[in-house]
Protein backbone atom coordinates (compact mmCIF):
# COMPACT_ATOMS: atom_id res chain seq x y z
CA UNK A 1 0.00 0.00 0.00
CA UNK A 2 1.67 3.90 -1.09
CA UNK A 3 1.34 6.50 1.56
CA UNK A 4 1.07 10.45 0.78
CA UNK A 5 3.36 11.67 4.03
CA UNK A 6 3.91 15.54 4.35
CA UNK A 7 7.20 16.13 3.66
CA UNK A 8 7.85 18.68 6.47
CA UNK A 9 6.44 16.78 9.13
CA UNK A 10 7.37 12.78 7.99
CA UNK A 11 10.90 12.27 9.09
CA UNK A 12 13.16 9.68 6.98
CA UNK A 13 13.37 6.30 8.67
CA UNK A 14 15.97 3.27 7.93
CA UNK A 15 14.96 1.21 5.37
CA UNK A 16 12.34 3.23 4.05
CA UNK A 17 11.17 3.57 0.50
CA UNK A 18 10.63 6.96 -1.38
CA UNK A 19 8.92 7.53 -4.76
CA UNK A 20 8.84 11.03 -6.17
CA UNK A 21 6.98 11.61 -8.54
CA UNK A 22 7.76 14.23 -11.48
CA UNK A 23 6.61 16.76 -9.98
CA UNK A 24 9.45 16.97 -7.39
CA UNK A 25 11.66 16.19 -9.62
CA UNK A 26 10.35 19.38 -11.37
CA UNK A 27 11.29 21.84 -8.53
CA UNK A 28 15.06 20.57 -8.88
CA UNK A 29 15.79 20.24 -12.54
CA UNK A 30 13.12 23.05 -14.71
CA UNK A 31 14.82 26.57 -14.31
CA UNK A 32 12.25 27.85 -15.80
CA UNK A 33 9.47 26.58 -13.35
CA UNK A 34 10.25 29.76 -10.92
CA UNK A 35 9.45 27.90 -8.10
CA UNK A 36 9.49 29.00 -4.75
CA UNK A 37 12.81 28.34 -3.16
CA UNK A 38 11.42 27.02 0.48
CA UNK A 39 9.52 24.53 -1.31
CA UNK A 40 12.87 23.21 -3.07
CA UNK A 41 14.50 23.47 0.12
CA UNK A 42 12.24 21.27 1.98
CA UNK A 43 11.81 18.44 -0.66
CA UNK A 44 16.26 18.62 -0.97
CA UNK A 45 16.24 18.07 2.90
CA UNK A 46 14.10 15.35 3.00
CA UNK A 47 15.99 13.57 -0.11
CA UNK A 48 19.01 13.84 1.51
CA UNK A 49 17.81 12.68 4.77
CA UNK A 50 16.58 10.03 3.46
CA UNK A 51 19.19 8.68 1.87
CA UNK A 52 21.92 9.02 4.79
Amino acid sequence: MNNVMDVETYVPQDGDKYFFDANIWLYFYCPIGNYNKNTISKYRWFLKEGTE
